[in-house]
């Protein structure tokens, strides 16, 4: 009889507690996702914004810029490797803004598979 009882309390303490880390897991899993979801979303936010202000000296003026900008002013996004790529409605190519002089074909191929989603 004092067998059955304590199996019983033993079943039910390891179900409570499995359940309880299960849902601590879910929370830590669930913050940490969010977390990490909101730097990426404030790294690309902070990438658009420093390619995207008007009247930056640094900005490129062409199709690809000849050089990276200059290392005493805020040199914008550092751990990003990032580019704009200008388009009208039909999705043709205008311009590319970019810290880096990459080939054509590396910024036609990116624009088709944005234009295939």
């Amino acid at each position: 009889m004092f067998t059955k009882l304590r199996n019983r309390f033993l079943v039910l303490n390891l179900v409570t507690i499995s359940f309880m880390m299960l849902l601590a897991f879910a929370a830590i899993y669930m913050m940490t996702y969010q977390n990490v979801q909101q730097a990426i979303r404030m790294e690309l936010d902070r990438v658009v914004e420093f390619y995207n202000k008007p009247g930056d000296p640094r900005q490129p003026k062409g199709d690809h810029p000849q050089q990276p900008p200059d290392a005493k002013h805020d040199s914008g996004p550092e751990r990003s490797v990032a580019f704009t790529i200008v388009t009208d409605k039909s999705w043709n190519r205008l311009s590319v803004s970019s810290l880096f002089t990459l080939e054509d074909s590396f910024y036609n191929n990116a624009l088709q598979i944005v234009t295939s989603e």
